[in-house]
């Protein structure tokens, strides 16, 4: 489904009971969770993970947990969209039916041709 808007993301680990949001690699192998959340502002929109026994509260807090860390980056994502945005702007292709018109009528018939050909 398409959406208006910039997305984050963001690795949790569980070690030693806390949350731990895009832990060193060298961690993960220690940590009871390795969760990756990506969403937008309002929602989450994907979760992976990978976990040793869990409670459902702790899996949902590590979901929540990430999804509250990539706030600050989507606002930030928001802010620099701001400064960058350009007032859009009319553009008329200009008209090229001519040009068509005398390349069709240069290859037309031997595209034609070519298509009828089935084998290599």
């Amino acid at each position: 489904m398409p959406f208006m808007g910039p997305i984050g993301a963001a690795r949790v680990g569980y070690i030693d009971g806390e949350y731990v949001i895009n832990p060193h690699v060298d961690d993960i192998p220690e940590s009871a969770l390795d969760l990756v959340v990506a969403g937008t502002g309002d929602a989450v929109m994907m979760v992976e993970s990978e976990a040793k026994e869990l409670s459902e509260e702790i899996m949902l807090g590590a979901v929540m947990a990430g999804h509250e860390s990539f706030q600050p980056v989507i606002d930030m994502i928001i802010k620099l969209a701001e400064r960058a945005a350009k007032e859009p702007w009319d553009y008329q292709p200009a008209d090229r039916s001519a040009e068509e018109a005398k390349v069709r009528k240069l290859v037309e018939a031997d595209l034609a041709k070519a298509y009828t050909i089935t084998d290599k």
